[in-house]
């Protein structure tokens, strides 16, 4: 970029390159604004922008030249004087955008609009601003984003748009796809996809998140032969895995309640005990990874997180999966406001404690669930019902 500062030339015009985005979507840059660029906040929005199935490709620092000169042409572009003082430029590949290939031409500006929204949104509630002022500038385009990487990082250009090209083509689908099974994309986006005719579950993970997929396999095709509950692998690929569609049969009502009937409760903590008895922690188990098939028999997947011990604690009741990883834990662990232990996350789903669920003859179990229930369950539903229908009233009468 010129330090000569000419306000008739575009900041942001291509530089001479062979190289070309072609039909290339999702390649995309960020303007942050200079009050993201202190503390924490601009790594904050990286970890959204990450969130949101947006890779990172390259960060750069604007100069004063160029802070004034991006500055006046977004507010050219805009008619108005520019909503934001750029302090960094963030070089992404969306790749929600990019499998969105020759379905929608308006792609990429769709994507803007709300992409930007939910990053000005997560942004200002930290900075605790008004509507006001913009945290970022999003790129509108492909072509508009090539401009301004082939400007500001112009000895790297063929090589992020080489990058770009690559990460959108591993997370291609390598079958076809029905429909996504989970909005969450961090690692990897989750599908069910026609199998040679069968229903499968397709988990393809993003490049740089390789070790939550070997844990995947490891789970599903070595640990699955020696424990039960753990679904074989159909397949698996560089950066895929194939399992197969279990259809979860757990009536609506236990899931609304998140209250397990008592045989069920009991296959998760013998499913937990066999995973230690075999030198493992899942680490992230909970209902939500608990699926139930027609004939009641208890299948667990989501094993990103999965820990082998290098020592096993001496006893069930000190694993991982029931107290919670040690302070000085140096794995991997999901992201939660919450320690993930038996009692703050299966204790409300079997409605005993641990040593009751293992331990007490039938009849005490039913009689102390029916206590727990009575006490503490169907109170917090109703509590978390009414709160729902205030909230849904109150957005009917604002």
């Amino acid at each position: 970029m010129s330090n000569a500062h000419d306000q008739s030339s575009e900041p942001v015009a291509a530089a001479t390159t062979r190289a070309d985005p072609g039909r290339l979507l999702g390649l995309t840059v960020i303007l942050v604004d200079e009050t993201v660029t202190s503390g924490d906040l601009l790594d904050r929005t990286v970890a959204e922008l990450e969130r949101c199935e947006c890779d990172l490709l390259a960060t750069k620092e604007l100069g004063p030249v160029e802070k004034r000169q991006i500055e006046e042409h977004i507010g050219r572009a805009r008619g108005s004087a520019s909503p934001l003082t750029p302090a960094t430029l963030l070089v992404i590949q969306d790749l929600a955008v990019a499998e969105l290939q020759g379905v929608s031409s308006g792609a990429d500006s769709e994507r803007q609009s709300s992409l930007q929204a939910r990053i000005d949104h997560r942004l200002r509630q930290q900075l605790h601003q008004g509507r006001e002022r913009s945290c970022v500038h999003i790129s509108r385009n492909t072509q508009a984003a090539w401009q301004c990487v082939t400007s500001a990082l112009a000895e790297r250009a063929e090589d992020l748009l080489a990058e770009a090209r690559r990460r959108a083509t591993a997370y291609r689908s390598p079958f076809p796809v029905v429909r996504r099974l989970s909005p969450h994309v961090q690692r990897a986006k989750v599908e069910l996809v026609d199998y040679q005719g069968r229903a499968a579950v397709l988990k393809t993970f993003r490049i740089g998140k390789e070790r939550f997929l070997r844990r995947e396999v490891l789970a599903h095709v070595e640990l699955s032969r020696q424990i039960e509950g753990i679904p074989r692998a159909l397949a698996h690929g560089e950066n895929w895995i194939l399992v197969p569609y279990i259809e979860d049969t757990l009536g609506s009502s236990f899931r609304q309640l998140r209250f397990l009937p008592l045989p069920y409760a009991k296959h998760l903590i013998r499913f937990l005990e066999a995973l230690y008895e075999a030198g493992y922690a899942h680490m992230d188990f909970s209902l939500k990874n608990a699926l139930f098939d027609r004939a009641g028999k208890l299948w667990v997947v989501d094993f990103e997180f999965l820990h082998r011990y290098e020592r096993r604690p001496d006893s069930f009741e000190e694993s991982y999966d029931v107290v919670g990883p040690p302070a000085h834990f140096a794995g991997d662990l999901p992201e939660a406001t919450i320690v993930r232990t038996y009692d703050r996350r299966l204790r409300k789903n079997t409605g005993l404690s641990l040593e009751s669920l293992r331990g007490d003859p039938e009849w005490k179990q039913h009689l102390k669930r029916s206590i727990y229930f009575g006490t503490a369950t169907l109170p917090r539903r109703i509590w978390w019902h009414a709160y729902r229908s205030w909230q849904r009233f109150g957005v009917r009468t604002a």
